[in-house]
């Protein structure tokens, strides 16, 4: 999953219904700030791109985000923060 920065565009809302259930994802930018709420289906995992600019942190819902058995830090590359996450809801925030 990697979002498109697009001037202009400030906020997606789309789903879709892969052959494992839905997956949803509904991003949000304002100013400094991008906000993200994704839904990944039982059974699957995805990677996810995160936009991030000069070190900013990146949290999973009020939490600094630690290596765990659900959200895995790939690297970063292209101004991207890349996870791998597991199956579950998650909201990521980057200010």
């Amino acid at each position: 999953m990697k979002p498109e920065e697009i001037n202009g565009l400030n906020w997606v809302n789309a789903s879709y219904q892969s052959p494992y259930g839905e997956i949803k994802s509904y991003w949000k930018k304002e100013k400094s700030a991008f906000s993200w709420q994704i839904t990944i289906p039982a059974n699957s995992s995805a990677l996810v791109y995160i936009p991030v600019k000069d070190k900013q942190l990146v949290k999973e819902g009020n939490q600094k985000i630690n290596d765990s058995s659900n959200i895995k830090y790939i690297k970063t590359e292209g101004g991207k923060a890349i996870y791998e996450v597991l199956s579950g809801s998650y909201h990521f925030k980057v200010n």
